[in-house]
């Protein structure tokens, strides 16, 4: 099995996929199973961008780790990027409603965005 880890966006100067794989490796995970996708900086840009490090081992099934209220819009994205995609939640700290609705509201924004930049208005 083969663990791609991914995110180019950079946070006090280090990508997101360099941090989990740091993370990652101090839970135990070892560094030869791990394969770094740097470029993405969305999460249809991650689906795409594990596509890419996927394709020369002809993977098409993946199991997709995200927060647990980001896996609709992420299992969409993959699935667009042409994977058999299941989520694999992780859950998210309880939030105050005004901070939940707002997270909500922008996932549903994202989401409708994600479909038209993606599949176009009539997906």
């Amino acid at each position: 099995p083969v663990c791609v880890v991914s995110g180019g966006r950079r946070w006090h100067g280090v990508a997101e996929a360099v941090a989990l794989m740091q993370e990652l490796e101090r839970l135990g995970v070892p560094e030869r199973v791990m394969l770094p996708e740097l470029r993405s900086l969305s999460t249809c840009e991650n689906a795409r961008g594990v596509r890419d490090v996927l394709a020369p081992l002809g993977a098409k099934r993946v199991g997709v780790v995200t927060c647990d209220w980001h896996a609709r819009r992420a299992l969409a994205c993959f699935r667009a990027a042409g994977f058999e995609a299941e989520s694999i939640p992780a859950p998210s700290p309880r939030l105050p409603l005004v901070r939940r609705a707002r997270r909500a509201a922008g996932e549903r924004v994202s989401y409708w965005l994600d479909r038209v930049a993606t599949w176009g208005w009539a997906a």
